[in-house]
């Protein structure tokens, strides 16, 4: 389906299953229903074309909001109305984020070694990682007892303290957890697919 034109910078599915939101560098951000294949709802975001549209974006754990970045901002948009509900300012370009599972936090990872963590209830940055190289990937495990980020290395953190937990050196352009914090899958630029056991 061809719903965007320029290139699609990332898209989830919702957790209904239904559909699927991709966000693009030509400023949109659409939903598209999956049994047809039809775009029910398109969103154009004229503010972030002057940072080459959007980079990065994740659909919350509730299904209702979707997080999207746009050079140095992350927004937050309610999906049925179509309205952006707030902005944060990462102070760098936005590479990737992350919602917790539990739906109170997001992380945005940026592309000069910040990975921040905002509270979604507070509206508010509440730490920040220097990682030291751009942050390629970020994700919480299904808990939200972890989050892994991918830049140049993996790194693990604990989230009731943002802690350090270990760090791999091989490495690292994505980031993926697997049941209860398992297993940690990172994938590398150099076309190989790392996995780690047990958090």
């Amino acid at each position: 389906m061809a719903l965007h034109a320029a290139a699609v910078t990332d898209v989830s599915i919702h957790p209904t299953g239904d559909y699927a939101v991709s966000a693009s560098a030509d400023g949109s951000w659409k939903v598209a229903d999956l049994s047809s294949g039809g775009c029910v709802l398109s969103v154009e975001d004229a503010a972030s074309l002057g940072s080459g549209g959007f980079s990065c974006s994740e659909i919350h754990p509730d299904g209702l909001i979707l997080g999207t970045g746009t050079g140095t901002s992350a927004k937050v948009w309610d999906i049925k109305s179509r309205a952006n509900v707030a902005s944060f300012d990462v102070e760098q370009p936005v590479s990737c984020l992350s919602f917790s599972e539990n739906g109170f936090y997001l992380a945005t990872g940026g592309a000069e070694g910040a990975l921040k963590l905002w509270d979604l209830r507070k509206l508010k940055n509440i730490h920040t990682i220097d990682v030291g190289a751009p942050v390629r990937s970020a994700a919480f495990d299904f808990s939200g007892q972890f989050l892994a980020a991918a830049a140049g290395t993996t790194s693990l953190y604990e989230t009731k303290s943002w802690a350090s937990l270990a760090q791999h050196k091989a490495a690292a352009s994505g980031v993926s957890f697997g049941a209860a914090a398992s297993l940690l899958a990172a994938a590398g630029p150099d076309g190989k697919l790392t996995l780690y056991g047990s958090a």
